[in-house]
């Protein structure tokens, strides 16, 4: 384990915690009035645990590549598949984009009331916690391809040669700094109560409405540097 590996998995799991499922979405359940503490706690339960176990799948798959021929991978039909997720990324970046999910918005009022109920469901305070866990699931499934800071995190811990136990351990310890930001303002939230709820909502404003647009922009950048790697090993061949 290098000296360099705990600060830098602390960097990417704080760059982590200000997405809108790690911060947004938590933050958002505890300044409702009607939403019980046991919604919140589940909600950020269930996060951590689905990174959890999603960490722990790729570091066993990483593990398992290490043994394995990987020169069937390298050839002109991958960069040209890889090139192709390229496009694909850029088109769904442009997706993703906040101007066109507003124009979404405007052009399916009934979509988007169908959202607004079933927010309201979850954020009522007779809501199953069964419906804040799916929450959370769809949240992180939703998030986890553009969490490019996680996955990064996993990338260094399975290059970083330690054994499986210490990995897994990393990885807990990445989750807890992940959600941490999230349990201390939840925690002030339910301590100070209404002394706080102005700044954690225009916190919770501002998180949400960046969020969109950064994840928009992170998997635009992601499309462009692997379009330019495809093409650059296609034609040096």
């Amino acid at each position: 384990m290098t000296p360099t590996l705990l600060p830098a998995l602390v960097g990417l799991a704080l760059l982590d915690s200000v997405s809108i499922g790690t911060l947004a979405i938590p933050l958002a359940l505890a300044l409702q009035e009607r939403t019980r503490l046991l919604h919140v706690v589940s909600y950020l339960a269930t996060i951590a645990i689905f990174y959890i176990a999603v960490g722990i799948a790729l570091l066993t798959v990483a593990s398992g590549l290490r043994s394995l021929d990987l020169s069937v991978f390298d050839g002109p039909a991958v960069d040209i598949a890889q090139i192709a997720v390229a496009v694909a990324l850029l088109a769904l970046s442009e997706y993703l984009a906040p101007a066109k999910r507003a124009a979404r918005a405007e052009a399916n009022p009934d979509r988007m009331g169908a959202l607004s109920r079933w927010r309201q469901r979850v954020f009522d305070e007779q809501a199953r916690v069964g419906l804040v866990v799916g929450l959370a699931v769809v949240a992180a499934t939703i998030e986890l391809a553009s969490m490019l800071p996680y996955l990064a995190a996993i990338g260094i811990i399975a290059t970083n040669g330690v054994a499986l136990p210490t990995a897994v351990a990393l990885l807990v310890g990445y989750t807890m700094v992940m959600i941490a930001p999230a349990v201390v303002l939840i925690g002030l939230r339910y301590a100070l109560g209404a002394r706080v709820q102005g700044p954690l909502r225009a916190m919770n404003t501002w998180v949400a409405t960046h969020s969109a647009s950064a994840v928009s922009w992170v998997v635009g950048i992601v499309a462009v540097l692997l379009f330019l790697d495809g093409v650059s090993r296609l034609f040096s061949r």
